[in-house]
């Protein structure tokens, strides 16, 4: 008796399996697909506390700039960028990466541009903007490489966001003797 007990439970178990088709022994849809390398998990704390910082001075730029050039640079990062991070808190979140508060930390680039005003104020934020883009890229460049392809989709997907403020900004640089 107590062999046909243990066949039936292991017919049960087999028909269970097959007729869920395997979903039993999947993992939950919001798991990890795989975990992430450590320069994986420092871009995204990096694009995140960096594009946070940005649209903390996008936000400066707004109030204080003198040309509406420039505020329409800062409206578009601001609201490129306002999307782009909460995207990517959406993806950190999926792969079980905490990215911590939402505010940028105080930097040297704010700290520089919040004395600022006028003339002087839009210079240097098209500055700060043009060389934190060109670092921006080349970061977000690295990652669509990365291993993960969850990461590497949104890296590719959101350079876009990069580089068209980026030429924005560029056009607004003086020129150059």
């Amino acid at each position: 008796m107590h062999g046909a007990h243990h066949t039936f439970a292991l017919a049960l178990s087999l028909a269970l399996t097959f007729a869920t088709g395997g979903a039993m022994a999947s993992p939950p849809e919001n798991a990890p697909s795989s975990a992430l390398t450590a320069p994986d998990q420092e871009f995204l704390k990096k694009a995140s506390t960096d594009g946070a910082a940005e649209v903390s001075m996008g936000r400066l730029a707004i109030r204080k700039s003198s040309s509406s050039r420039v505020k329409s640079l800062a409206e578009t990062l601001v609201g490129d960028h306002t999307k782009a991070n909460r995207d990517l808190a959406e993806l950190a979140d999926r792969k079980h990466v905490a990215l911590g508060a939402d505010n940028a930390p105080p930097s040297d680039a704010m700290d520089h541009l919040v004395p600022l005003t006028g003339d002087a104020f839009d210079r240097a934020y098209v500055s700060t903007m043009i060389a934190a883009h060109k670092k921006a890229i080349s970061l977000f460049e690295e990652a669509s490489h990365g291993r993960d392809p969850d990461l590497s989709a949104f890296a590719l997907r959101t350079l876009p966001t990069l580089e068209h403020p980026l030429h924005m900004a560029e056009a607004l640089e003086p020129a150059k003797p």
